[in-house]
């Protein structure tokens, strides 16, 4: 008999008349489309992935806004002296930056340790042992670090509850994944330019995809002019001469 059901919707309204000459009496017309194969799920809440004793609520209560920052030089433009955000840093970023001082309320540090002894020989013992001094910062890491007392294993499944929850390609957009599933209001991305990084070839376009994602949402996204992120890239063709007239790989405007 072939098909006998044909989904149609119009502007929110079954479709009737005649489609490629077939007169749609013939089909079975089916009012009730198929549910979507995924639903959000609700926000787990603020800062609900970690233990009461680092929940970062403080003189402002919940924040609702988080602030996660890099290494690049846009940094300086965070807004540090805003109360109502929640301030996330990565890595060996406190070799850089005074932590205690610019209010930080979390840590990442989504790598295994064999990992960081092989890739990381020359930062990982004073990143090391300045996890270990930690007393009220709690710092995400894949599993708890047994001899660093502040060390949280990272909410994975929870995480990857989110659509598309399993596509990750850079620690940055684990951290937009969560801050999304806790239910933050505004992510802001700062010192985060993934150009020149030394990131998977894929994170940039996968922080992208979740900031994408965090709008759809209706989450508030900022970011400074100066960053990469979201901007248009073009590679172009050039018969300039190497070495004695200007040339540039890529085109940037």
């Amino acid at each position: 008999m072939g098909l006998r059901q044909l989904h149609l919707v119009a502007h929110g309204e079954i479709m009737t008349g005649i489609l490629e000459g077939t007169i749609l009496g013939d089909f079975d017309i089916v009012v009730e489309l198929p549910k979507p194969a995924f639903l959000w799920p609700s926000p787990l809440g603020i800062a609900s992935t970690l233990p009461e004793r680092f929940r970062p609520y403080g003189p402002y209560g919940q924040r609702r806004k988080v602030c996660l920052v890099g290494f690049a030089d846009t940094i300086y433009e965070a807004p540090w002296l805003d109360g109502n955000y929640e301030f996330w840093g990565l890595n060996n970023l406190h070799e850089y930056i005074d932590v205690p001082a610019r209010g930080f309320t979390r840590w990442f540090n989504l790598h295994h340790p064999d990992h960081m002894k092989d890739d990381w020989y020359r930062n990982w013992p004073s990143h090391q042992a300045w996890a270990r001094m930690q007393r009220t910062l709690p710092i995400y890491t894949p599993a708890v670090w047994e001899d660093c007392p502040t060390t949280v294993a990272f909410p994975k499944a929870e995480v990857e509850q989110l659509p598309f929850g399993t596509y990750h390609a850079s620690t940055v957009d684990w951290m937009i994944a969560l801050a999304l599933r806790e239910g933050f209001e505004e992510i802001a991305l700062y010192g985060l330019n993934m150009t020149e990084s030394g990131e998977p070839i894929s994170a940039r376009g996968c922080i992208e995809f979740w900031l994408g994602q965090a709008a759809a949402r209706g989450v508030a996204i900022r970011i400074p002019e100066k960053s990469h992120l979201l901007k248009i890239f073009h590679l172009v063709q050039s018969n300039t001469q190497y070495g004695f007239e200007e040339f540039h790989l890529v085109e940037r405007r």
